[in-house]
């Protein structure tokens, strides 16, 4: 007998359904406790027929991975896509299926665009996405250094120090050799094979809640089975050992659905470590915390055209366009608002209108190569802001 569909909502359910979207996004910081996560963990490790020996917590991704380096062979084989499948063929499909057989097409729709879009748009296309990128990049380059700082130096002050006098120059080469050349070789073959960054099912489980709140009705155990991981693990070195699951963000800020902040970092971890972004875009620290250090060839050098506009407005457009040596092609006093206007051209070929307005501000705007005159690009730009009769794409 074929399932009768769903076609009708109340007001009261949008009303929780929009209550669901906000709760899901401001809850991506909320921290269960360490034993529920060790339990989930073990529910998933039961469904692939496995035992951890035990579940590791670290504050953040970076130092899990530290955690991992540490334990080194009793981690024991990777899992990541054993865990993917999981995840995708025996929870996700099956609740999706069930979602899709039970709910009418236009009330699918309707709830595909008032929560499944949003969802995804912030915490997959975003957040996840940053995060898995940000690790895989600096897993080999920032934990090398960090690794060594925590844990080579450490190790080798302690011992050296203490036994140095008994074992001098034999235990100083061990520790090299050893430390140095193993650890940093599980770095690359363990640690970036085991790493499962999962911060995007907690879209997916947003949005199955919502299905549930229309009256769709799934297998209850997949279901809280489902909700319980995305709730609890956010990125998660996966074995068959000791598997090491990171806490989520202690801060996510936004704008406009976009990880932004301009004085600090966008995503925190407890542990201090976190990402830099700006309108979306995955920045380095220099760029947002101290701009003006930037330098005119670290800008001309920067080959991502999105993080090289940020970069300049952060510097400055009029100070680049000094002390990068534009070419200026030209300049006059406009005598309808009395300000200055003048025409540059980059070494790269780009043309920027700088104009000025009657509170001292200068606005950089952008031209086509062919605009030579003032006139031509007052002409071009067209009368859109009142006093300034122009279009500012920058400003400074």
């Amino acid at each position: 007998m074929a399932t009768k569909k769903i076609t009708k909502a109340t007001p009261e359910q949008w009303a929780r359904i929009d209550e669901l979207r906000q709760r899901v996004i401001d809850g991506i910081t909320d921290q269960p406790s360490d034993e529920s996560v060790r339990e989930v963990v073990r529910k998933m490790w039961a469904r692939m027929d496995k035992t951890p020996a035990a579940v590791v917590i670290a504050d953040c991704p970076i130092v899990g991975a530290i955690f991992m380096s540490m334990l080194a062979g009793a981690a024991g084989q990777k899992l990541d896509s054993q865990l993917y499948s999981q995840l995708y063929s025996q929870l996700y499909s099956q609740l999706d299926s069930q979602l899709d057989s039970q709910l009418g097409s236009q009330l699918y729709s309707q709830l595909y665009s008032q929560l499944r879009s949003q969802l995804y748009s912030q915490l997959y296309s975003q957040l996840d996405s940053q995060l898995r990128s940000q690790l895989y990049s600096q897993l080999r380059s920032q934990l090398g250094s960090q690794l060594y700082s925590q844990l080579y130096s450490q190790l080798y002050s302690q011992l050296g120090s203490q036994l140095g006098s008994q074992l001098g120059s034999q235990l100083d080469s061990q520790l090299r050799s050893q430390l140095g050349s193993q650890l940093y070789s599980q770095l690359d073959s363990q640690l970036d094979s085991q790493l499962y960054v999962s911060v995007y099912w907690r879209a997916w489980s947003g949005w199955y809640e919502g299905g549930h709140i229309l009256g769709v009705e799934f297998d209850s155990d997949a279901f809280a089975l489902f909700l319980q991981w995305s709730m609890s693990v956010p990125v998660i070195y996966a074995n068959t050992g000791i598997p090491v699951v990171s806490r989520f963000p202690s801060s996510v800020k936004w704008r406009d659905g976009l990880l932004h902040c301009e004085d600090g970092k966008a995503v925190e971890f407890r542990s201090g470590w976190g990402l830099y972004s700006i309108g979306g875009i995955p920045v380095d620290e220099q760029i947002v915390m101290r701009p003006e250090s930037q330098t005119v060839d670290q800008i001309d050098k920067e080959q991502n055209n999105d993080v090289r506009s940020i970069r300049i407005e952060r510097f400055g457009w009029a100070r680049y366009l000094k002390e990068s040596g534009a070419e200026c092609r030209c300049e006059r006093l406009n005598a309808v608002s009395n300000t200055p206007e003048a025409i540059y051209r980059t070494r790269r070929g780009e043309q920027r209108f700088v104009v000025g307005c009657s509170t001292g501000r200068l606005f950089s705007l952008g031209l086509p190569p062919e605009i030579e005159t003032c006139e031509q690009a007052q002409s071009w730009l067209g009368p859109q802001i009142p006093g300034l009769k122009l279009n500012p794409i920058g400003a400074t």
